[in-house]
């Protein structure tokens, strides 16, 4: 099975393609119970070994793919960031896995508070986090864009602590343009 083989098995067969570049693709699978929103996911990304910084990846050699909850009308926006993510770790030699965070340095789109990103485990059970292709392992990461309160939140709390925040707010992730839940 490749990447695109397991995904379809978590999260179904009807999906299509959003956008492409540099090896790495990006897919929307409709959310079949709100009809404006849906789910983001790499493929191609876990393709490479990310540098493995050993007191932050739970493998020895990191590989993952990234999702992100989006409006419909922002899907375009955020595969695009998507795939600067998924770029990142490999032009910066380091490793983007569970628990981490980074800053932007620009809104996500114009206007937005959003300018950094969460990484943490995706809402699903266990099984549909991590699989296995080709003898390695590959993990799914959720990368939750934060506004810059928020990620200094996550600094002094912890990412748990602000994962925690985000689901008990109530705030709409997917929304690019919510305000902070933290001042």
């Amino acid at each position: 099975m490749n990447v695109i083989d397991q995904l379809k098995v978590k999260f179904g067969q009807e999906f299509h393609l959003v956008t492409q570049d540099g090896g790495v693709q990006v897919y929307h699978w409709p959310d079949l119970q709100c009809q404006n929103k849906g789910l983001l996911c790499t493929a191609g990304m876990s393709n490479r070994v990310q540098a493995a910084e050993q007191a932050h990846s739970p493998s020895v050699e990191p590989r993952t793919e990234l999702i992100c909850f989006c409006l419909l009308s922002d899907a375009g926006v955020l595969a695009h960031l998507l795939i600067d993510l998924a770029r990142y770790p490999f032009e910066h030699d380091t490793c983007l896995h569970w628990w981490h965070s980074l800053s932007l340095g620009f809104p996500i789109v114009p206007n937005s508070h959003l300018s950094a990103i969460l990484f943490t485990f995706p809402p699903f059970n266990a099984e549909t986090n991590t699989f296995i292709i080709n003898d390695y392992r590959v993990d799914l990461l959720w990368a939750i864009p934060i506004t810059q309160a928020e990620l200094r939140f996550c600094h002094d709390h912890g990412a748990q602590a602000l994962e925690d925040l985000l689901l008990s707010s109530g705030a709409n992730l997917a929304d690019l343009n919510r305000n902070s839940i933290v001042p």
